[in-house]
């Protein structure tokens, strides 16, 4: 077993760390090749500039992302890598960008002894008239000479259609409409539809939004009944209009014509808002919803569907439901009607204890929409108090670094001591603990892969059944006492 140990620990680095693609001069580290193995940027190699009106953060030339340098060295030097040995090391890497497009500082001072040798650095960006390609240099030599480099892209976001169908409609139904860009986005973008009169006519609320990898979205405009011939505005943040004729129905408006779901709020809240509620960890809080029409419901009544469902940026969605069904029936004659949602704490093994949701009124086609917010965890029993933990922090000293994986691979490999919780050392949540544990934790610390599942940030619970023992880490175990 001793023997194979330096095979398998260069293995694992020489994966995780990679490779230098450039040497350079290193008089104060005899007998230690440092050098510059990464260079990268946040999340993407594309940044888009759209209209400053829709970037909230953008100074008046442009604004600021990120870069990352980060050195490595060979195995032998491992410890320094590691932080144990000369933990303030530092070395000054030299930056350069070939285009005014992107601005960087002259140098930037790295220590080995923290954040594993990861430096991070500014980039400011300028807007652009034209897509455009910039390269990054970095050196460890002030003359920039055996450099890495890395392309970013500049592109700019420009709206390139907007289109109504059809422009001219009965109020009362939905118009389809479809936004085009140049390029896909980077990030989500939620792009504002403006009306010059809404209370006729609107969009969403909260935009056209766009994921990522998109340069498309398709999305309803609502109408309302109208007494006349009524022509709406519409147009987005990032240019492009068109005009919609609303004309009047055979129906009209007032008892017997076509309604429309026209307020909803729940707890106090109206449709379009968020509020923070703090359910007693050990029971629910109870919140009123009321549902308005724009006038009485017509013969036979109205059914308004009542839906609970998580933003789709969210992994913790809240725990709750409709008491009386997940539906609202308004008799004839009548404009409004209530109903109560039971709302429960977050799951106990949420992060942060905190998750939010969606609760909804749907009739006809119209969607209205209350953003709910829920700060508190239920309350745990003894057995799961007792084996609440964090996933990664296989040494149980309160966070998850390259110690816990080196922690990891000498359980397995050096028969070093089994750690006292195997679910914290289950990085990747497959129920087993084996070098592609380490491997999962190494690479979303140095390589920005996907973190490990829940807990993680913070202490919890496992969501997940499997057979791994754990005893509880001693830090997480006295916070969820205290939590009692």
């Amino acid at each position: 077993m001793f023997t194979k140990k330096p095979f398998v620990l260069s293995t694992v680095f020489a994966v995780l760390l990679g490779t230098s693609t450039a040497s350079f001069a290193r008089e104060t580290q005899p007998g230690c090749d440092f050098r510059p193995s990464v260079l990268s940027f946040t999340e993407t190699e594309s940044l888009q500039l759209p209209l400053l009106s829709e970037v909230v953060e953008a100074s008046e030339n442009g604004y600021t992302v990120y870069g990352h340098v980060r050195l490595s060295c060979p195995l032998t030097c491992g410890a320094v890598c590691g932080g144990i040995v000369f933990p303030q090391q530092q070395f000054r890497v030299y930056l350069l960008s070939d285009s005014p497009a992107l601005s960087v500082p002259e140098f930037l001072d790295v220590n080995l002894g923290h954040a594993n040798g990861v430096g991070t650095f500014p980039i400011d960006v300028r807007f652009v008239s034209n897509d455009k390609t910039v390269r990054i240099y970095a050196s460890l030599n002030s003359d920039l000479s055996e450099p890495l480099s890395k392309e970013l892209k500049v592109l700019d976001l420009k709206l390139t259609s907007f289109s109504l169908n059809p422009l001219e409609v009965v109020g009362g139904d939905n118009v389809s409409s479809r936004v085009q860009l140049n390029h896909p986005v980077g990030e989500t973008l939620n792009l504002s539809v403006r009306s010059t009169d809404p209370d006729v006519a609107s969009g969403p609320r909260a935009g056209a939004r766009m994921e990522r990898g998109e340069d498309a979205t398709s999305f309803q405009i609502t109408t309302r009944p109208v007494p006349t011939e009524t022509e709406v505005r519409f147009s987005t943040g990032m240019g492009g209009s068109e005009t919609l004729t609303v004309l009047p129905g055979s129906g009209g408006e007032g008892p017997g014509g076509p309604v429309t779901l026209e307020k909803f709020l729940l707890g106090g809240v109206p449709s379009g808002w968020t509020k923070t509620f703090s359910p007693d960890p050990s029971g629910f809080l109870d919140l009123l919803g009321y549902v308005e029409l724009s006038g009485p419901a017509p013969a036979g009544g109205v059914t308004v569907q009542l839906i609970h469902e998580g933003p789709v940026d969210t992994n913790y969605v809240t725990h709750g439901e409709f008491l009386d069904g997940p539906t609202l029936f308004v008799p004839a004659g009548s404009a409004s009607g209530t109903f109560t949602f039971r709302l429960y704490p977050c799951r106990h093994y949420v992060q942060f204890c905190k998750c939010d949701g969606l609760v909804s009124a749907k009739y006809d086609e119209i969607k209205a929409s209350v953003h709910i917010v829920v700060d508190r965890c239920e309350a745990l029993n003894p057995v799961q108090a007792a084996t609440v933990f964090r996933r990664g922090d296989t040494n149980a000293d309160g966070t998850s670094d390259l110690s816990d994986g080196l922690a990891t691979l000498g359980f397995l490999f050096t028969g070093d001591e089994e750690p006292s919780c195997l679910k914290a050392s289950d990085a990747n949540d497959d129920g087993l603990v084996d070098v592609s544990d380490p491997m999962f934790l190494l690479s979303y610390l140095f390589l920005g892969t996907a973190p490990p599942k829940a807990p993680f940030e913070s202490c919890g619970v496992d969501p997940t059944d499997d057979e791994l023992s754990c005893q509880g880490q001693d830090a997480c175990v006295s916070s969820a006492s205290d939590a009692e």
